[in-house]
């Protein structure tokens, strides 16, 4: 059974995914595609951290936390940039759909590491609630 935590986490990441695209789309009329890129995906780990911390996880931010967060992207880059690589190289998959893959594989990567990073000590961002 799917937790009401994860099925927040789900729509926290759908919805910075629409707000970041449709600011990047926006950035774009003013400025070349890389910078747009850029400032929409850090304002999306703002976002992320946000909306993760006070409706998924529903723990305040440390300075810790605040530190740490930004690092589970790194993460996720490096874990997607590998399964496709895998996919594409090894298992022979379509380019068009090995970041299909990556993204469904880094879900439940993103939702534990983020869980650890944003959880309280004792607070209700610990794991099974």
């Amino acid at each position: 059974m799917v937790s009401s935590r994860f099925l927040r986490f789900i729509a926290v990441g759908a919805f910075n995914t629409v707000v970041t695209y449709a600011l990047y789309l926006w950035l774009l009329r003013s400025m070349n595609f890389s910078l747009a890129y850029s400032i929409s995906f850090a304002t999306g780990i703002v976002i992320a951290l946000l909306l993760q911390a006070r409706y998924v996880f529903k723990v305040g931010i440390t300075p810790r936390k605040l530190l740490l967060y930004p690092l589970t992207y790194g993460v996720q880059y490096l874990f997607g940039l590998l399964v496709v690589t895998l996919c594409v190289r090894l298992l022979n998959i379509s380019e068009r759909y090995a970041l299909a893959c990556s993204i469904a594989l880094s879900i439940p990567l993103m939702f534990w590491l983020t869980r650890h990073v944003l959880k309280d000590a004792d607070g209700p961002g610990r794991a099974g609630t």
